[in-house]
């Protein structure tokens, strides 16, 4: 008796760690937050969440652009435009949440986590800005804007009907964001954009990390309370407790973080 009583505690024990395991192991990015409003769970995305999040939604947006690019139907605005749009939902997902972390409540983990993105993601949109034959079926839909038609949805339309105001002027933000991009750069000086735009996303991280550095570790301490006059009393309490934590009570710290402003 003793024997199967103490194989079952076994038993459930083993399972309880498993399962602990197996949640540890899920990313929160491979599926819906189940919030309101979809908010991002932030308790349970972890460092380590991160990048295998930004590599599926890498190559789920590169399998969704070569469906377009080897459609060998006419470029239309749901096959071209339409399907672009909707090729990054996992990327746009996790990119958005991962550019707000590390603007708000960033750390040195997640900086070498930006650190190790920066050059994958630069190229990741380079395969995709210079892709010459994307880009020719979305400039025949840009060229041919005003003359589409879009196939009948629902009961209460019955025939083709030209695109919107809105549709038109994604298509023309899509095609003005790649032109500028370097679409229609010679394939000769391409590999040169590359370069140059996989420097230009590290130096733009560099000087986030310059910037952030700064702001940091200026700070300015101040003597006589008469200096502070007009200041609120909650935040002459706040710079007090600052000075206080910095080895200066009975003074004032001022920083360029709240509650200082």
């Amino acid at each position: 008796m003793k024997k199967r009583i103490y194989l079952i505690i076994t038993l459930l024990l083993f399972m309880t760690i498993a399962k602990a395991q197996v949640q540890s192991t899920v990313n929160p990015f491979f599926s819906n937050y189940g919030t309101p409003f979809e908010v991002p769970t932030f308790d349970k995305i972890k460092p380590e969440h991160y990048q295998p999040a930004y590599e599926k939604g890498m190559a789920e947006q590169r399998a969704a652009i070569e469906k377009i690019v080897n459609n060998k139907e006419k470029p239309t605005f749901q096959n071209t435009i339409e399907a672009l749009e909707n090729s990054s939902v996992l990327l746009n997902k996790v990119d958005n949440v991962f550019d707000n972390q590390t603007s708000a409540n960033t750390n040195k983990e997640l900086q070498e986590i930006a650190k190790n993105l920066s050059p994958i993601m630069s190229k990741h949109s380079d395969d995709i800005m210079l892709n010459a034959n994307l880009f020719a079926r979305i400039k025949s839909v840009y060229d041919n804007r005003n003359n589409l038609t879009q196939e009948p949805k629902g009961k209460d339309q019955k025939q083709p009907i030209n695109l919107n105001l809105e549709q038109k002027k994604l298509v023309e933000e899509i095609y003005k964001d790649f032109v500028r991009s370097g679409a229609n750069v010679a394939e000769d000086k391409k590999e040169e954009l590359r370069s140059i735009n996989k420097d230009l996303s590290l130096l733009a991280l560099q000087f986030g990390e310059n910037t952030l550095k700064g702001d940091n570790n200026w700070k300015h301490l101040i003597d006589s309370e008469a200096e502070l006059a007009g200041v609120p009393q909650s935040i002459k309490d706040a710079m007090a407790l600052d000075a206080k934590n910095a080895g200066q009570e009975g003074k004032w710290l001022v920083t360029l973080h709240k509650s200082s402003w």
